[in-house]
């Protein structure tokens, strides 16, 4: 009962996962080279957001664009990391 009573007295709500502001992609890595794919595709979006910044008549540094890279092992995250 004790469980069954909080599941009852819970309330719930239900939001949608879109953002206008957030962006989601996922992309094949370069076998061939992986972490120079990832440092290109960092570089790729360090400029677009140079280019927002420039054309919203931002002044000043750009602030840095943030990402998340999700990896398979611990092994390849160390080795993103460093």
């Amino acid at each position: 009962m004790g469980a069954g009573a909080c599941v009852r007295a819970c309330s719930s709500s239900q939001v949608s996962f879109f953002r206008p502001n957030l962006r989601f992609s996922v992309r094949d890595k370069d076998r061939r080279d992986p972490l120079a794919g990832l440092l290109q595709l960092v570089g790729e979006q360090q400029e677009r957001a140079e280019q927002a910044h420039r054309a919203k008549g931002g002044r000043g540094p750009c602030p840095p664009p943030s990402g998340i890279v999700y990896c398979l092992s611990r092994d390849e995250s160390e080795q993103v990391a460093m």
